[in-house]
């Protein structure tokens, strides 16, 4: 693949990690409003490590996305 291509790829997946999601969950939310969850997207090496833990039937996964 072409230098440049790559370079587009890495400074396009640098930018989506920098990016924070916001999440408005009324539900869990009290009187003064919803519950706002603040995330950003996982890396590949974070999904790895909860695909590992998964595989070995444990409640880890779970822990981990909430870290």
């Amino acid at each position: 693949m072409p230098k440049a291509i790559l370079e587009r790829m890495e400074s396009h997946l640098k930018a989506k990690l920098q990016e924070t999601w916001i999440i408005e969950t009324p539900k869990w939310g009290d009187e003064s409003g919803p519950l706002v969850i603040y995330c950003r997207p996982m890396t590949l090496k974070e999904k790895d490590e909860i695909y590992r833990f998964a595989s070995q039937n444990s409640l880890k996964p779970l822990a981990a996305t909430l870290q």
